[in-house]
């Protein structure tokens, strides 16, 4: 194999190996969970590392796409309990979204 092969193959491997560490870290695998009672599995996304609003906390993101809903909790290291910030209905959030993204298209459309 030539040197300039070699050059290409070790460039493309290394892009695919970075592609893949940086994509494990911002889209992580969602994990499974069992519901109680019904037998069910259910998928949740848990998305954690992210500041709270007071010193030594932390904020937990858990999406159920089962429900599809989202819940906001603080962990306090300090006092070491979890507390419910928020639960967020993600079809209705994401239906306001939709409507304020065509509003603003028309809008853009009537300026032209």
């Amino acid at each position: 194999m030539s040197g300039r092969t070699q050059f290409w193959v070790g460039s493309v491997m290394m892009a695919l190996a970075v592609g893949l560490l940086v994509g494990g870290m911002v889209f992580p695998k969602a994990a499974y969970s069992q519901d109680a009672g019904e037998g069910r599995t259910s998928r949740f996304a848990l998305v954690t590392g992210v500041p709270g609003t007071s010193p030594r906390s932390e904020t937990l993101y858990i999406v159920d796409d089962m429900n599809e809903i989202l819940y906001i909790f603080e962990y306090s290291s300090r006092a070491k309990e979890v507390q419910l910030r928020q639960a967020t209905d993600i079809r209705r959030y994401s239906a306001k979204l939709l409507e304020a993204r065509a509003k603003k298209e028309r809008s853009r459309d009537r300026n032209r």
